[in-house]
């Protein structure tokens, strides 16, 4: 499927997308680093890094949680951690057609 925007236009649109409803996230891990002594990290510090080795291009993140000296960036997301209250239940899985079920780790049969 190709894009209904330009490439400017859809870096415009994606530079507006900002996060929302993980800021309780965020405050659970930012008091286990604490608890833990884990320290070297910053809130809200842009990183850039070069797009490979030697390359004159680079890219900048906004991570949740930067840790500059290890180049490592941490971004939280509570959506995706287990129990979330805001992440709706998972679809209940379809009933069997009747048909023969395949396991994907079973082995190949000789033909």
């Amino acid at each position: 499927m190709t894009d209904l925007f330009t490439r400017k236009k859809r870096s415009a649109v994606m530079s507006a997308i900002r996060s929302h409803g993980h800021a309780a996230t965020e405050q659970r891990l930012l008091a286990l680093f604490r608890a833990h002594g884990i320290t070297g990290w910053r809130r809200g510090a842009t990183l850039r890094s070069p797009v490979s080795p030697g390359s004159a291009r680079s890219f900048r993140v906004k991570p949740d949680f930067g840790f500059r000296p290890h180049r490592l960036a941490v971004f939280v997301d509570g959506c995706f951690w287990p129990g979330c209250p805001s992440t709706p239940p998972r679809p209940k899985p379809t009933p069997p057609s009747g048909g023969r079920k395949f396991s994907p780790t079973a082995p190949a049969t000789a033909a």
